[in-house]
């Protein structure tokens, strides 16, 4: 897993698309070369925002949220595979998303 701090100030590829690219891209210290992969997840800093609920006796690390989120493929295939994911984790774990979640997955299966 890799993790950057941007310290709450996102750097969206969109805005740069004024500039020239390859001047860009060779402007940046956080790359990831990946090969021969079969899952692969980018998410934001959402993905650290669950807050347990008042009657809640369960307790998640942030890592059993990142493992639930990011690399269970059960369902995978289903189109509203991350909306299932986090109902299971406001109904079943009864956490709540206090911030904002992007997610972008790719999965081999």
């Amino acid at each position: 897993m890799y993790e950057y701090e941007q310290n709450n100030t996102p750097d969206y590829l969109g805005y740069h698309l004024h500039q020239d690219f390859e001047e860009w891209y060779i402007s940046q210290h956080q790359k990831v070369h990946i090969q021969d992969f079969q899952n692969i997840a980018i998410c934001t800093d959402g993905i650290f925002s669950f807050q347990k609920q008042r009657d809640s006796i369960i307790e998640k690390t942030e890592t059993a949220f990142i493992e639930f989120l990011l690399s269970d493929d059960k369902d995978f295939h289903l189109p509203n595979f991350f909306e299932k994911k986090l109902r299971w984790i406001e109904q079943k774990w009864l956490y709540d998303l206090t911030d904002d979640l992007a997610i972008v997955r790719f999965s081999y299966l």
